[in-house]
């Protein structure tokens, strides 16, 4: 339990902040069509939010199945809770699936319809 706290607490501590205009100067750079790299807005804003969704859909589902995985431990044996952390689990899992494929999907149109998106990192 302390370790679990102590966990807690050093990710709010050390975890640098994150503001609302760094994030719109990126964004502004990634919408303008004149990168130099030729490829266009569209794909810039479409990679630039891959970027930043895809590793936060897989964070979720991290925390989510530790979040499970807590709930079972914690149940004592209590059927409704070992249900409800069932639940957690196999939704976290579809929810990464899913993110998964709409990646897959996302990188056959790229290919098939060579809108320049780019590589998914």
């Amino acid at each position: 339990m302390i370790y679990s706290v102590f966990v807690f607490l050093n990710f709010f501590l050390f975890v640098p902040p994150i503001y609302a205009d760094d994030l719109s100067d990126r964004l502004g750079d990634v919408l303008k069509s004149g990168t130099g790299t030729g490829e266009p807005a569209f794909a810039n804003f479409v990679q630039a939010v891959l970027d930043f969704a895809v590793p936060l859909g897989v964070f979720a589902a991290f925390v989510l199945l530790g979040y499970s995985a807590f709930i079972m431990i914690t149940s004592a044996g209590n059927p409704e809770k070992l249900k409800e952390a069932k639940e957690v689990a196999t939704n976290a899992i579809i929810g990464a699936v899913m993110i998964a494929l709409s990646v897959i999907v996302l990188v056959v149109l790229d290919d098939a319809l060579e809108l320049g998106i780019g590589s998914v990192n």
